[in-house]
Formats: C-alpha cells, sequence, structure tokens
C-alpha cells in the first residue's frame, strides 16, 4: 500500500502546496531507491500524481479534510490508472491499483487524516 498520497495531501492542507508536493515526490523517489525499482517509467510517473495533486490542492479550497482527501484521492487515481493503462497495457493491473488506492485511502482519510493533522500543528 502506498502512503504517499496521504501525507502529500496532509502536508499540501497543513503546510503549503509545494510542502506537500515535496513530501509526496521525496518519499515515493525514496520509496522506489528502497525497493529497488529502478525503471524510470515506474519512479518517475508516479511523481507527476504527486505533483498535480499538489497543484490541484493550491486551487482548490480545502474545506473538508476527508472530503478533500478523497477527492485528491480520485483525480490521482484515475490519472494514474489512465497512464498505467497506456504503460503496461493490463486491465487486470489497472483495474486492480484504481480499486486498491481508492479504498485503501478511503480508510486512511477517513480514520486518520484529522488526527495526523493535528499532529502536524494544523
Amino acid at each position: 500500500m502506498n502512503l504517499c498520497l496521504f501525507f502529500t495531501v496532509l502536508f499540501a492542507t497543513a503546510y503549503h502546496p509545494i510542502t506537500g508536493i515535496v513530501v509526496g515526490v521525496a518519499s515515493s523517489a525514496l520509496g522506489s531507491v528502497m525497493r529497488g525499482q529502478y525503471d524510470m517509467d515506474k519512479v518517475i510517473v508516479p511523481l507527476l500524481g504527486y505533483i498535480t495533486v499538489g497543484i490541484v490542492l493550491g486551487v482548490f479550497p480545502a474545506t473538508n479534510l476527508i472530503y478533500t482527501g478523497l477527492l485528491m484521492t480520485v483525480v490521482y487515481s484515475i490519472m494514474m490508472s489512465i497512464i498505467f493503462w497506456f504503460i503496461m497495457h493490463s486491465t487486470h493491473n489497472t483495474i486492480t491499483f484504481l480499486l486498491t488506492s481508492l479504498l485503501f485511502n478511503y480508510w486512511l482519510f477517513n480514520n486518520y487524516s484529522t488526527a495526523f493533522l493535528k499532529l502536524l500543528g494544523a
């Protein structure tokens, strides 16, 4: 499972969208290196998603953290699913990614987002 999107949204909401982008890009890149993933398609493509989420959060007023997080999850998941489908041409992998991303992030934002935001001092 991936926590990068969750923390991208939290840091962007708590501090600034650019901070969220830095957190998302840095944590995703570090995770790729730690997994031994050096295939640039699989390292760079997710970074584009975190950058997009940060930009959208800069424009979109974050009124409710849970709804904002879920909306950003939908934006990220659909964008990445389209890109992954074009790269891998695998409907099964794309649907699996989309469903697990949506469900896991729903669970995270619904259960933990406000507590983590308080820890961040926002």
